[in-house]
């Protein structure tokens, strides 16, 4: 009896695996319909970020630049064209935002020359000098910010609220800044925050009073507007790293997404479904060594996002982070290549941009 028993729970064990094996197997092998498209590039060094403005029918890339010459280019009908500002040499455009009465460019300048902002009044075909960059405040609670120039160097941007009308600009060294007034008056802003290097800022789109930013150390979050803020990072330790970029569903209430990387260099990947309340680690299907440089949720198929890695190309999840999958198809991944921005497009078909490093080259992916 004994022996019988212990045959059933073994082939009970068996069917288990099986079953979970074909579980994994059947989720790889049902590829992805669709394959990357070589959109010819910018004709600049990297992508560092892409933006669809409101309007449509375009796309935005915000470039670095080793030459003299332009650092943003507009892709519609096909073809990239140059925008007619010139940028200097070095300069790099590090992150774009749609305002809804213009778009403004963060220039991340070289050596020791204060970053500036740039705006565009239509659609990014040509640019003006924008808002002033806030002049550094003097507080007595962070002095060690006194030594930084008299400009803090602009990192991230996003603008909050229903009407969107105040606008946070985080800086690499002077923490966040605050207007609401289109870039006429600055608010310093830097109680509560982990560290007053910022890397990102993210806007929760069913509460858009609520921001998070991420730093060099961690990740805090503001429930008005970026007006005060509280770290995240204490009761949720796997946050303690470099958080590189927090992105969010505008489907999935609650749901977030964080890259992480430790100073061991490890990567991490951190999710979030209760809105940044509390933190787990969301890796499976991905490689220990993988190196995640940026995330984009879909916006029209629920459970559906996507990460651009250091290398490795772009995966897919599509159960809201649980699992990924590669989605390498006719991406040239023989040659190193940095996926440094993802940006999903609503066009008739839809279609994912990827920016990269790899001479400033955006590839298209075409969903079948």
């Amino acid at each position: 009896m004994a022996t019988k028993n212990k045959s059933r729970w073994i082939i009970y064990i068996v069917v288990l695996l099986l079953a979970g094996g074909y579980a994994v197997w059947n989720i790889n092998e049902n590829h992805i319909s669709g394959h990357w498209v070589d959109t010819q590039g910018t004709g600049f060094a990297a992508v560092r970020t892409l933006l669809a403005p409101s309007g449509g029918g375009q796309l935005l890339a915000g470039c670095s630049n080793e030459t003299d010459g332009l650092s943003i280019s507009r892709y519609s009908d096909g073809a990239w064209t140059v925008a007619d500002e010139v940028l200097g040499r070095g300069n790099t455009v590090i992150d774009l935002l749609d305002t809804g009465s213009d778009i403004w460019a963060l220039v991340f300048a070289a050596g020791d020359d204060p970053g500036i902002i740039k705006s565009s009044a239509d659609g990014g075909k040509s640019w003006n000098s924008g808002p002033e960059t806030p002049e550094l405040l003097e507080t007595p609670e962070t002095p060690e910010l006194l030594e930084t120039p008299e400009l803090p160097d602009p990192r991230c941007i996003a603008a909050c609220g229903k009407t969107r009308e105040t606008i946070l600009l985080g800086t690499v060294s002077t923490g966040i800044f605050r207007t609401s007034d289109h870039g006429k008056t600055w608010t310093s802003i830097t109680e509560g925050i982990d560290n007053p290097h910022i890397q990102t800022l993210w806007v929760d789109p069913f509460n858009p009073d609520m921001v998070f930013a991420g730093t060099l150390t961690g990740m805090s979050r503001s429930m008005d507007q970026g007006l005060t803020w509280t770290t995240l990072t204490t009761r949720n330790p796997g946050l303690n790293g470099i958080v590189v970029d927090i992105q969010g569903s505008s489907i999935n209430k609650g749901l977030i997404l964080a890259v992480i990387r430790y100073t061991s260099g490890k990567c991490n990947l951190m999710r979030s479904s209760d809105g940044g309340e509390t933190w787990s680690s969301s890796w499976k299907g991905l490689h220990p060594a993988t190196q995640i440089r940026c995330i984009e949720f879909n916006s029209q198929k629920p459970g559906e996002l996507y990460i651009g890695t250091v290398y490795d190309g772009v995966f897919i999840s599509r159960n809201d982070g649980i699992f990924y999958e590669s989605m390498n198809t006719d991406l040239p991944l023989e040659s190193p290549i940095i996926v440094h921005a993802l940006n999903y497009v609503q066009t008739d078909p839809p279609h994912l941009y990827a920016g990269t490093d790899k001479k400033g080259t955006v590839f298209r992916y075409d969903f079948n």
